[in-house]
């Protein structure tokens, strides 16, 4: 399980943006369960769904671009919701 907890090239987990948005969707939460919940809820609402979001390059695909941008279409949003995850000490894949 531990790699599931791991930063990769797009899962960019331990960047200050994502360790920071991770705190503040699941402060005052105390399960995994209520967390990935609140997660799941702010990567779906908070993050618009774009299908023309930038996909040229290998940055346009990282949680931290994604969470900046705002928008991006459904592997932008997967890999955002994995990286805030596993920056809530959640693994996951």
């Amino acid at each position: 399980m531990e790699r599931y907890l791991k930063p990769t090239n797009v899962i960019d987990c331990d960047t200050e943006s994502i360790g920071e948005k991770a705190r503040l969707v699941t402060e005052g939460l105390e399960s995994d369960r209520e967390k990935a919940v609140a997660l799941y809820y702010f990567v779906r609402d908070q993050i618009k769904q774009n299908p023309y979001a930038p996909c040229q390059f290998l940055e346009d695909y990282k949680a931290s671009s994604t969470l900046e941008r705002g928008h991006g279409f459904c592997q932008h949003k997967a890999v955002l919701l994995v990286a805030l995850a596993r920056a809530a000490g959640i693994p996951a894949r």
